[in-house]
């Protein structure tokens, strides 16, 4: 066939490429100044096994023309709506090229992805083409026809049982299917079954013409050329009577060694359209046809070309939270294909996407609350299409939705994790931020969270627990928005620091406040409110009395004596300024015991140690563990109570010790003036 590529034999791509003009004219070779142009924005985004790839982006302009677009670095790629109508406000237009400094304007969204039903093919077709180069050194075809539809819907890949159908069929849950009449192969025209070969240069002839013309050639994936190749593909199909809009996916096998040998490939192991190339451009096809290269070095591997496929369906890459080094790090998605077992089906927030699966529960952010405990059932995601939750706080950075799911490793097709951690469940927390006009954003994995584990979203406070599974009906988890790091409000039945303990049993709601300026600490503690560690409850902690600080408060300045009142809770100490504990009654140091008829208020106090005054005769050194049974507590402190016994009203005080009692033992204590005489 002549390298010329007659133009009657493009009359297929002429009706798909050609749209009624309006907007933006021609902008012939060379345009300075600004303007503005409508079309359709076309990506296609590369897929390496290491590194970053940048993406390619396209403006299938009204006027008919394909344009090559470029942006400053300050529109990002979640700035461009992939596959949608678009304008462009341009800085130029030169060779072909059109160069932006702001985001396209998004007209409208072409379809909505989002919901209950499936709006991608349920029953996909594949055009595939076998090719080698015109280079000695890549004439060797990929794949054999037979084996390529082996690999489709036959006996399977290099395993053995394991087909890009039944990948279908599993993750979708049985709402996708394949067979091998969907898959046409397409082989030389003049040699049936042997591989196109693409010639080592050559020229189209289309209504448009490509920012680097267009001649193409087979030293590089440059000037693109990847493009041009699909373009000269179809122009066989036509001469064997095949229309490749009738396909969903048309599909270029790429020979062995094209990916390290082919200059500017950058090693890849397949690359894509994002959303269809071509849009609804015939009766048998309405969804449109999108590209695919699939390099020979990885035929055979499933998991490739169904990423490529989820790229046609207008899939972002799935990665993580933190900078793994490229954009394709998340484990747990097709979308991503890191680590694992090197095949996996999608993510939460992409099965929703594509309308394969969708939540089983949705908490909005006022549902969400602050200091709420939501206990939560997930689902197994390989056991039914509703199993993931969605969370939609309000507080999270550039309106990113939370999604939590369940999954564990089930061959042969979903299998995540490595083999050492089979049998083993995971809960998965995902950020998404797409939306049904801009769908095409990635996906982050957040964390993955093991049994009894937890982890908490800085952004937005929610934290989430992995309590407990159980294989038939999946993971029991348990969400809080946290409003602090510490319990702030005691009493109110909220749990502020999402660490699931009580306000009774928050060792928050039993600590000291700091002491006022000039004084020191008690040291010690007081049986039966001492502060445990967290988790579990806590329970009374007996210290020595001079070796750590005590979670008990510096006591107030006395009021005159009032009438005893009924002690409070336990759970909770009074703040300072207010009245002193019924629980505890220190009495006053003196130098001598007063009449007993004083009537006027005792001096101001400054306690600085907490002793207990033992009965004479000897005076015993003060200890803080509760007394023998026999032998009476001091008057003023109730005896111990163990964690969950519940508080007891308090006793009366007891009178002044006797004026001929001896003196109790010396305290550590800034001396006051005593009293003066009445």
């Amino acid at each position: 066939m002549s390298l010329q590529v007659q133009l009657s034999l493009l009359a297929p791509i002429i009706s798909l490429i050609v749209v009624l003009a309006h907007g933006c004219q021609g902008f012939g070779t060379g345009v300075d100044g600004y303007g503005i142009a409508s079309g359709t924005i076309l990506m296609m985004v590369p897929s390496a096994l290491n590194g970053r790839l940048e993406p390619s982006y396209y403006l299938q302009a009204d006027d008919g023309q394909v344009y090559r677009l470029t942006f400053c670095s300050n529109v990002t790629v979640g700035d461009i709506p992939a596959n949608s109508r678009a304008s462009i406000s341009y800085r130029s237009v030169k060779g072909g090229v059109m160069h932006s400094c702001k985001p396209p304007r998004l007209e409208q969204p072409r379809r909505l992805l989002f919901g209950d039903t499936i709006s991608s093919p349920t029953k996909p077709t594949f055009l595939v083409f076998i090719t080698t180069m015109c280079n000695a050194s890549l004439d060797m075809a990929a794949a054999s026809p037979a084996a390529i539809l082996d690999m489709f819907a036959g006996s399977g890949d290099v395993s053995g049982n394991r087909t890009l159908a039944g990948y279908y069929d599993t993750c979708s849950y049985h709402q996708v299917s394949l067979t091998s009449s969907q898959v046409r192969i397409v082989t030389d025209t003049h040699r049936p079954g042997q591989p196109i070969v693409i010639p080592c240069s050559g020229s189209l002839q289309l209504p448009f013409t490509f920012s680097s013309g267009n001649d193409f050639d087979t030293h590089s994936c440059g000037h693109d050329n990847l493009l041009k190749w699909q373009y000269y593909l179809q122009t066989v199909a036509a001469e064997q009577g095949i229309t490749p809009t009738d396909y969903h996916h048309q599909v270029m096998l790429l020979p062995k060694g094209f990916a390290s040998i082919v200059k500017d490939c950058g090693n890849i192991a397949g690359t894509a359209s994002i959303g269809p190339w071509f849009r609804r451009s015939s009766p048998n096809n309405q969804w449109g046809t999108g590209l695919i290269w699939w390099s020979g070095d990885n035929f055979g591997d499933l998991e490739v070309l169904f990423h490529e496929a989820g790229h046609n369906l207008g899939l972002a890459h799935a990665s993580v939270s933190a900078d793994c080094g490229y954009e394709q790090c998340d484990n747990t998605c097709a979308m991503g294909g890191a680590g694992g077992q090197g095949i996996r089906c999608l993510n939460a927030p992409h099965m929703w996407q594509l309308g394969w699966g969708q939540p089983s529960q949705q908490l909005s952010d006022s549902e969400l609350g602050y200091g709420k405990q939501h206990a939560l059932l997930i689902p197994p995601q390989h056991n039914t299409p509703r199993s993931s939750v969605l969370l939609t706080p309000a507080n999270m950075t550039d309106n990113q939705q939370l999604y939590i799911s369940a999954r564990i490793n089930h061959p042969p097709y979903d299998l995540p994790f490595e083999k050492a951690l089979s049998g083993r469940p995971f809960v998965l927390v995902h950020l998404y931020n797409g939306s049904a006009s801009v769908p095409y954003q990635a996906t982050y994995l957040a964390a993955t969270v093991g049994l009894g584990s937890n982890y908490t979203d800085a952004a937005s406070g929610v934290t989430v627990y992995f309590m407990s599974w159980n294989a038939a009906v999946g993971a029991s988890v348990t969400v809080c928005r946290r409003k602090d790091a510490s319990e702030q409000a005691c009493g109110d039945d909220l749990d502020d620091d999402c660490d699931l303990l009580s306000d009774a049993d928050d060792p928050d709601c039993h600590r000291s406040r700091p002491p006022p300026p000039g004084s020191r600490s008690i040291t010690g503690s007081i049986t039966g409110l001492g502060v445990a560690a967290k988790p579990p409850s806590p329970s009374p902690i007996i210290r020595s009395p001079v070796a750590q600080p005590s979670s008990f408060p510096p006591p107030p300045k006395l009021s005159p004596p009032v009438p005893p009142t009924p002690a409070p809770s336990l759970s909770r100490l009074p703040p300072p300024g207010s009245k002193a504990p019924t629980e505890v009654v220190l009495p006053p140091p003196h130098p001598s015991p007063p009449p007993p008829t004083e009537t006027h208020p005792p001096p101001p106090i400054r306690v600085v140690a907490s002793r207990r005054v033992p009965r004479p005769p000897p005076p015993a050194a003060p200890v803080l563990s509760p007394p023998p049974p026999s032998q009476p507590l001091p008057p003023g402190l109730p005896p111990s109570l163990p964690p969950d016994t519940p508080p007891v009203p308090a006793a009366a005080a007891a009178p002044p010790p006797p004026s001929k009692s001896p003196p109790p033992p010396k305290r550590r204590y800034r001396k006051q003036p005593p009293p003066a005489a009445p």
